[in-house]
């Protein structure tokens, strides 16, 4: 897995897919649920999401998980 670093500042929907191992599909049926940063069209079929926005998302999921747990 590559470090969140690696990963570009403006990153496509493939290079999210990429991070969480799943497919494009699946990042476009997460971008549908409350939370999820919402992306930026540069052309018509170009969406980017800001890295750190992505990172911030994957960190308060693990929070809630966590509180979930205790």
């Amino acid at each position: 897995m590559k470090d969140r670093t690696e990963y570009p500042v403006n990153m496509t929907q493939h290079d999210v897919a990429d991070f969480f191992r799943v497919d494009v599909a699946s990042i476009k049926r997460w971008k549908k649920k409350d939370g999820f940063p919402v992306g930026t069209y540069v052309t018509a079929r170009t969406l980017l999401f800001d890295r750190e926005e992505i990172f911030a998302w994957l960190d308060s999921m693990k929070e809630k998980a966590e509180a979930l747990e205790d």
